[in-house]
């Protein structure tokens, strides 16, 4: 952003002159600001390979999570991940579960939950031409 003076004789005119000025640099301070204060939750799941081969073979089916906010005041959740899938996914699809737990600020919250809540999948392959990240939204079932 610059420091431009403009004598107060011309301030009517420049007002008038730069509206669309103006409002673009508005629209990317709140575009900034937007980024600043979307909740962010990084789960890196390491031997993911290992993790869906022991949960094909009988052993641990799921992991879960360290609980995390959705924001400063926020919804506290957790996920759930099925290397190996779940229910119909089973043996075909990673299966993953986002769940909204007790926290401290229910009682300043909206309820029922009724968000959606952004989700990447990061791709670790070595070779960074066969990575693929996944992206979706997870939209509320029933009365969370």
């Amino acid at each position: 952003m610059s420091n431009l003076k403009v004598a107060r004789k011309d301030l009517s005119r420049h007002l008038k002159d730069q509206t669309d000025v103006h409002l673009n640099l508005a629209c990317g301070m709140i575009h900034k600001l937007r980024q600043q204060m979307t909740p962010r939750f990084i789960w890196k799941f390491d031997h993911f390979a290992q993790c869906r081969d022991l949960a094909k073979n009988g052993g641990q089916k799921f992991y879960i999570s360290p609980s995390f906010s959705a924001g400063p005041q926020g919804y506290q959740m957790k996920m759930h991940v099925y290397p190996n899938g779940d229910g119909q996914g089973e043996n075909t699809h990673l299966s993953f579960f986002v769940d909204i737990i007790q926290g401290k600020y229910d009682a300043i919250l909206t309820w029922p939950f009724k968000l959606n809540v952004s989700f990447t999948l990061i791709d670790q392959q070595a070779d960074q031409t066969k990575r693929k990240n996944i992206q979706c939204q997870l939209v509320p079932v029933g009365n969370a």
